[in-house]
């Protein structure tokens, strides 16, 4: 059976073809991957957060690229900003220089402030940029108000 599923893969990707990036198809479908009709199918729950733990396993690499001592910080500010990277992308990131700098001199309440003072807090709803705060200046893992 693995077999037989493995040439069918094959014979797939020779018709269909194997593209990475949205695009819509000869029959105007949004799809991507392997002939994967995202306009009719959308994807599952399994999907989505498969490729979320991809994503966030992306984000902590780059940070620990970032931060020499991300695995040391606490786990509240870890969790805030691997959150920020997620969202922002790795120059969108890289772009909040004072932020970084405070947070390499481990002088977390500049790094909120830094965070409060960026166009970013005006563009993302306010349960979101609070729980970030909070976890950069207390480290506690607080979502929404509640810690965990």
């Amino acid at each position: 059976m693995v077999e037989k599923i493995e040439k069918l893969k094959d014979q797939l990707v020779f018709h269909e073809g194997i593209r990475f990036e949205l695009y819509k198809c000869p029959a105007g479908r949004w799809t991507i991957g392997v002939g994967r009709n995202l306009s009719d199918s959308g994807i599952s729950k399994d999907e989505a957060f498969y490729l979320l733990k991809n994503d966030l396993s992306k984000a902590e690499g780059d940070l620990r690229q970032i931060f020499e001592g991300f695995d040391g910080f606490a786990p509240g500010r870890q969790f805030a900003l691997i959150d920020l990277r997620f969202n922002l992308g790795p120059s969108g990131f890289r772009s909040f220089r004072r932020m970084i700098a405070a947070i390499r001199a481990e002088s977390w309440s500049d790094a909120a402030a830094e965070l409060v003072d960026s166009r970013w807090w005006g563009q993302v709803q306010a349960a979101r940029r609070a729980t970030l705060h909070r976890q950069i200046l207390t480290g506690a893992v607080d979502i929404n108000g509640v810690k965990f």
